[in-house]
This record gives structure tokens, sequence and C-alpha cells, in this order.
């Protein structure tokens, strides 16, 4: 479904823009005449050999100094730097040289004028479009884009020519004046004119007028594209408006930019201005037209993979191509309406109208969450769809299937960004944070301190002796005859005060008990819940904490230091027994984070084979390679199943791939040198049958740094898995496995 624009809305708008248009060429004409010479006469002459007159457009314009051997007349072509002698120069750098800034600038200048003369010509009153055209929409666009190349090259000539110090400030600020309005101008006659010529193609190919998600007022018009329609249009077409209006936007940016520059003059930014409003109103539009055309090669990649997936008989593919598919009506009017919005928001922000009305910055704010949301459902289908296919495309190593993958991936990161770019461009409608009122937190009140009645006549007190009368006398000190050893016990049992009945409560739960010893569980608990936290390396924390929150080796050594007949030996061993149920609640912690790590590593395979939490290791069998010959192969591969995890489910499992560096038979591997592997690495059993190809197709998505997780496994854990296999328990000496020796059975 794609949302469009009503002709009575477009129409509106178009009466807006073109009053804004009208006025910037205007303004175009009169900055041309006040610039470009109108006759020949005035141009600068080059024939005959003779000095020729400056032109009026390159007044200002200063000769280098005269050379000592030929006498120049200033405002000649001949005092303009000539090209340096060609002996030593590429055949590039010669071009370069050869290229004079006055020249270009009097050739960007000429230009300047045919632009003005034919596109300006062919404007009918007021700017109206509808009028009799002398100008066909093809030409124009042919002549936008050159204008915008010269007016660019003449930009880049003014500024060469200033450094050089051969044009005067007054000169260049007309000049640059003159090609800033050729360029904003140009721009916006070039993408009018495809923008006219894609309408034309709407309705030619699709029946329709120009699908974009915006449309201005309450009407809403939804039109389907059929799919036969679609698979007709040829990609490289359509590639190609992209890259024209790319340009056109390039161009508006500039002149932006350039209004916004510090260093622009004030004169150039007073007379300029007239036309921001619609290089801006162009710029929006150039959005929706990109937003409508990336849509649909969204459609036409998704239905060029469907029938290459369905030839060759992929079911599964199908299937999330068909989700893909029904992404397109995700969240349905509410993400119409919020295109709806928040064009209206750019548009009014640009050309106000008196019927429109402001919208509310929370209402705008919903609209913005709702197409990032829509534009991240997008971007949600798109991973899951090369997440679930790449294994097969990997596999079938189609290289058809695998290029039309790529591609939509492509158009998928696109559309989606080309939609959060709209979001981003709306500046208005940032949320108000409201705050929760204090009655709904629940609070325990605090008592007051009665205030002491005031004495009208207080005597003066001596409060030093009525302090002291009031503090009692201090106690006998009697004789401790206790030992250090005893000293400490009690010491510890204080520092450490741990009940069954609190321990039980809490169900051993080390955080919230360390929490009520007064323990600082900060970094713990920062570690423990950190995005993307490596499950070994925390736990190796947790663990060293943990120790230290409750003095388990502190313990045993006061315990030991104890006479076995004194009390305390039992209140410090009900102490240890209450660690240790604490320790095992983060072991079982610990089990559970290691197995669900989306990127476990050969230290979590150790930690786990140590906890005996290693439920079964299969003996390698050998998969599809590119050297297999009978039974031997270079790809091996061993499954590693966990035990349930503590809420009784079971985890996925992991696979260790062996490559070999000959092919050898799946039996041989025990009797393998380490050496005689090129690679031994740890996969999850998601990205087992992921390669480069999906890395690549993640990387299209926009995620840049998308890589398939791999961990080595080194010579002393492979032996313990390939003896693990055979129910027989690993060497604990593995000297000489780490230096490449034999790691067979014994």
């Amino acid at each position: 479904m794609t949302a469009l624009r009503t002709p009575e809305e477009k129409e509106e708008i178009m009466h807006r823009v073109e009053m804004i248009k009208q006025r910037s060429i205007e303004l175009a004409e009169s900055t041309n005449l006040a610039i470009v010479p109108t006759d020949s006469a005035t141009a600068t002459n080059t024939t005959g050999g003779r000095p020729a007159k400056q032109s009026p457009q390159l007044h200002g314009l200063a000769a280098r100094p005269p050379k000592p051997v030929r006498q120049t007349v200033v405002g000649s072509s001949d005092v303009l730097p000539g090209p340096s002698s060609p002996v030593l120069l590429p055949a590039a750098a010669m071009q370069l040289q050869c290229i004079d800034p006055g020249e270009m600038l009097r050739k960007a200048l000429s230009k300047a004028k045919i632009f003005r003369d034919v596109i300006g010509s062919n404007e009918g009153p007021q700017g109206q479009r509808g009028a009799t055209s002398k100008v066909v929409p093809e030409q124009k666009v042919k002549l936008s884009l050159a204008a915008m190349k010269s007016a660019r090259e003449g930009l880049q000539a003014v500024d060469d020519l200033k450094v050089q110090g051969r044009l005067q400030s007054k000169a260049a600020v007309e000049h640059e004046h003159a090609l800033l309005t050729l360029l904003g101008t140009s721009a916006a006659v070039g993408y009018a004119a495809r923008d006219e010529l894609l309408e034309d193609k709407w309705m030619q190919q699709f029946d329709i007028i120009q699908p974009i998600e915006p449309a201005i007022g309450a009407t809403i018009v939804q039109a389907e594209l059929h799919n036969s329609d679609v698979e007709r249009q040829q990609t490289e077409e359509w590639q190609g408006y992209l890259s024209e209006i790319e340009q056109y936007r390039g161009a508006m940016d500039e002149l932006l930019r350039r209004m916004k520059a510090p260093d622009t003059h004030k004169k150039i930014r007073e007379n300029v201005s007239a036309m921001v409003p619609l290089i801006r109103t162009n710029l929006g539009f150039c959005h929706e037209t990109m937003q409508s055309i990336r849509s649909l090669l969204v459609d036409i990649h998704r239905l060029q993979l469907e029938r290459q997936v369905e030839a060759k008989g992929m079911p599964e593919v199908m299937a999330r191509l068909h989700e893909l598919d029904e992404a397109k009506n995700y969240r349905g009017d509410d993400v119409a309406a919020a295109f709806s919005a928040l064009s209206q928001v750019v548009i009014e922000s640009i050309c106000p109208s008196e019927a429109g009305v402001a919208l509310t910055p929370q209402v705008v704010a919903q609209h913005k969450d709702v197409l990032e949301d829509y534009a991240e459902h997008f971007g949600r289908i798109g991973l899951k769809l090369c997440v679930d296919v790449a294994a097969l495309i990997e596999n079938d190593c189609d290289d058809h299937i695998w290029r039309s993958m790529l591609d939509l991936a492509q158009a998928l990161t696109d559309y989606r960004q080309c939609v959060l770019d709209l979001t981003s461009s709306v500046v208005a409608g940032k949320r108000e944070v409201v705050t929760s009122p204090s009655a709904t937190i629940e609070q325990l009140p605090v008592p007051r301190a009665s205030p002491r009645p005031a004495s009208k006549h207080r005597k003066p007190v001596n409060r030093a002796a009525e302090e002291s009368s009031l503090v009692p006398a201090p106690p006998a000190i009697l004789s401790d005859k206790r030992t250090l050893a005893q000293k400490q016990a009690d010491a510890l049992l204080k520092s450490i005060p741990l009940e069954r009945s609190m321990v039980n409560e809490l169900d051993a739960d080390f955080m919230l008990i360390a929490k009520m010893l007064g323990r600082d569980t900060s970094s713990v608990g920062s570690m423990m819940h950190r995005s993307g936290q490596d499950a070994a390396i925390a736990f190796t924390f947790v663990r060293a904490s943990v120790r230290d929150w409750f003095a388990r080796d502190r313990l045993l050594q006061t315990k030991a230091k104890l006479s076995p007949e004194d009390d305390r030996v039992a209140q410090l061993t009900e102490r240890l027994q209450l660690v240790d149920m604490i320790e095992q609640r983060v072991r079982i912690r610990e089990a559970d984070a290691l197995k669900s790590d989306p990127q476990p590593r050969s230290p979590h395979l150790s930690r786990l084979l140590k906890m005996s939490e290693v439920a079964r290791v299969t003996s390698p069998i050998r998969l599809p390679s590119d050297h297999d010959n009978g039974d031997r192969g270079t790809l091996f591969e061993i499954r590693i199943d966990h035990a349930p995890l503590s809420n009784g489910k079971r985890p996925a499992p992991w696979f260790v791939h062996l490559h070999t560096a000959e092919p050898v038979t799946a039996d041989a591997l025990p009797t393998l040198g380490y050496k005689a592997f090129n690679a031994v690495h740890l996969k999850t059993a998601r990205e087992k049958n992921l390669g480069k190809r999906w890395e690549m197709l993640m990387r299209a998505l926009g995620h840049a740094d998308a890589k398939v997780h791999r961990s080595t496994i080194d010579s002393a854990l492979l032996a313990s898995l390939l003896h693990m296999r055979s129910g027989v328990k690993p060497h604990s000496d593995s000297s000489q496995t780490s230096s490449g020796a034999c790691i067979s059975l014994p």
C-alpha cells in the first residue's frame, strides 16, 4: 500500500511553490542582466591577435604581472595565465594546468546567460505550470545539469582567483551572486522537469499519480502496485533517477550551506535569500520523490528474488519474503497519518497557508515515534531475512540468488534511512518530560522532632556542667581473656551477620544479601547487566566479589586457628554453609549466562567443562568442502550439547568446526597434531552455517561491523573435547599438545 496526494492537494502546494519560484526567476533575471553581457560587442574578442576589451562580466579581474619579454594590455585575454610548459607533466596534470580560472569563470558566466535566456523565455506568465512550453522537460533536465556543473566550476574559479589576488572584492561578490543564483535556479528547474517526467511515467507504467507516502490534508488515498507492473521495471533506470535527483539535492544543499557560511558576503546573503524558500520546498519534494523510488526498488528486488527462489525450490526463503511483503502494511493507517502529518509540518514551515493548522509538539513527537518504529520494523525484517536465509544461500552457492539478496538488502537499508531522514528533518515535536506524581510512590512517614517549648525567662545555664551531670560514669574495665584468634573470630562473625532464615528467605540471592549487609554492589550490577558483556569475564569478577563480600577465605583461616572445642567453630561452620549456598546460586547464574552468551569463547567452554555443565560431545562428522575425496575431507564438525538451564529449558548447542590442511577421515582427527589444522573455532547454532556472504549482506543492511562470531579453540581444549566424546578424561598435561604434538587417544 502506498499513500498518495490528491490532485487538489498537490495543486494547492504547487500554487504556493510557483509563487516563490517566480520571485526567484525574476531575481535570477535581474542578477544576470547586471553581470552577463547582452551583446557580442562587450564580449571578449580573441580574433586577429589584437588585445580584446574586458567583458563586463569579468570586470575586476586583474591580470598576473606582465612577462618582461612581452607587453600586455590590461583587460586583455593575453594577461590571463597560460599553461606552464607541459614537457614534464602527465596528461591529466597538463589538462588541469591548461584550465585557467579566468577562462573557466568566463565560460560559466556565459552559460549562465544562455540558461537564463532559454529557461526564462520558457516560463509562462507568473511562472505558471501548464503554460505553453518552448523547451520540453527532457531538454530542461539536460540544460539544468549542465548549468549546475558550470555554476560549480565558476564558483571554484572565483575562489581560485581570490586566492591568486586577481579578482577585486566587489567583482567577486557580483560573480558569486550570479553563480549561486544559477546553481539554485538550475537545480530547482531540473528537479521540476524530472518530477514532471516521473509523474508521466507513474501514470503510464502504473496508471497512478506518483506514489508518495505523505499527503497534505485529511484525505489519504491508497494505491496498490501490481506485481506485473513492478516486474517490468528496470532497476538501472530507477537508480539513474535517484542519482540525478541526488545531484539536484546536492546543489540545493550547497547553496544553503554557502548562505549559512560566516564568510559569505552580506550582499550575497540578502540577494539570494529570496530563493531560499524555493530551494527548501524543492528539497522536501526531492525527499518524497526519492522515497517513492526507493519503495519501488524494494518491491522490484523482492519480486526478482521471489521468482528465483521459487524456481529453485526454497520454501524457507519464500516465507521470509512474504513477511517482507506484509511489512509494507505495518501499522497501516497510523503510518499513513504520520507521513501526512510530518510532511505537513515540513511544507507549512516553508510555504505557510492560511488554512494551515499547527500541530502540538506532543502530536508531532507521536508521529515521529510511529515512523521511527516503522523504519526499525523494516530493519528488523531485513535482519531476520539475512540471518535465517543467508545460511541457505551460503550452502546453495547460487550466484544469481546471492546477488539479488544483496541488492534487496541494500534497497531495504536505503528505504529505511529515507524514512528516518524525514523524521530527523522535522525539528519540532520534542516530547515534554512528564514527571509522575510523587503520591504514586509509597513513602514511610518521617517522624518530626517535637519542638521544645520556649521559655520566656530563660536563665543562663552552665551547659558543660549540665551535660557532664547527664553522662553516666564509665563502667569498670573488665579484663579480656580471649585469645587473638577468638577476637578475630568474633570480629569476623560480627562483620558478616548471615542468618539461615535470611538466606533462605532471599533464595540465596547474592546481590540482595550483599545489599542488606551494606556491601557496594554497583560495579557487579553494572557488569552483569551491561549490554554485550562477555559472560566469562563478568562472572570471573562476580565470583571474586562474592568471595570478598562474604569472606570465605577469612572464615576458613579463622576456623583453622581455633580449637575444635571452641563454640565459635560451630558458628563459623554455619556461616561457611550459608556462603556455600550463596556461591551455589552464583554458580547456577554463571552456568546459565555462559550457555546463553551469544558470542561464546573458549573460556566459556573450558569453564562449563570444569563445572560439568556439558551433557554431550559428539564425534566429529565430515561436512561438504571443496577438497572432498570419498570419505576424506577438510571440514569437520563437533556438536556440544549443554545441560539444561536452571529453568529447565534446553539451551542451544555449540559447534566446533575443524579445518584441516589436507583431506583426512573423521576417525583420523584425534591422531593429528594441532599444526595439521588450518583453523579450529567455536560457533553458535545460529551462526554455524553463516560465512562471508552473510557478512556482506549485513553490511548492505547498514551493519558495518557485522561479522560471524568465531572463537579459536586451542590444542588443550580440543584434546579435551576429542577425549570426552569417547568417554575418556582429558590429559592434565597439555604442554605437548600446545607445541603441535599428537593429540591422539591413549
